[in-house]
């Protein structure tokens, strides 16, 4: 099922309470060791690490546990090569991971501040750097800007990390539950999963 010019997702187990969906694509195979060039840099991935392996088959997206034989330090992109270690499993609650957005150039509005960087997105919340200060616990209304369509609705602060020259990485948690038109929990629901199809599906914004 995996082969050359597949587009995957790895995910690092124990990185984080939610599943984080990493964008890659499979460069190479070569007895059963694949080669994977990776969207990312800077992955907490080491040889002999355990990691699983996520892509579609006929719109099924299956996952499958596999170990990593090395990380390359590729040009322009980073890279590992892995080999798998069981079957390919189905999987239906894709909507529940987490999926890093850094070259979608996806913005939301959080407070008073506009036009803060989005992160990644969860059908249960999102993350941000913006430069206002805002406490943990603290709620407010957010607005996620995707496509034509704008999405709103209250979040909760769930995480913040310093990152220097007064910007800062903020997780939030939607607190809102229906899925109405123009609600966040709608927004977020719809850029999670349309970001996972574009990818497997190879296309950019």
């Amino acid at each position: 099922m995996l082969s050359s010019d597949k587009n995957i997702f790895v995910s690092i187990p124990a990185e984080s309470e939610e599943q984080v969906l990493h964008p890659g694509t499979i460069v190479s195979v070569e007895d059963k060791i694949y080669t994977a060039e990776l969207e990312e840099e800077g992955l907490l991935t080491k040889a002999g690490q355990e990691v699983l392996i996520y892509y579609e088959v006929e719109r099924t997206f299956m996952k499958e546990l596999a170990w990593i034989q090395a990380v390359i330090q590729g040009d322009p992109k980073p890279a590992i090569s892995f080999g798998t270690s069981g079957r390919p499993i189905c999987t239906d609650n894709r909507a529940c991971y987490r999926v890093p957005l850094a070259i979608k150039n996806l913005t939301a509005n959080v407070g008073l501040e506009e036009g803060c960087k989005l992160l990644e997105v969860s059908q249960a919340g999102f993350a941000i750097i913006a430069s206002h200060f805002l406490t943990k616990g603290e709620f407010i209304e957010a607005t996620l800007c995707y496509g034509h369509g704008e999405f709103s609705g209250r979040a909760r602060v769930q995480s913040v990390k310093e990152l220097g020259h007064g910007r800062r990485r903020y997780g939030f948690y939607c607190v809102d539950e229906k899925m109405a038109h123009g609600s966040l929990p709608r927004g977020l629901h719809m850029i999670s999963m349309a970001v996972q199809r574009d990818h497997l599906r190879g296309s950019r914004r």
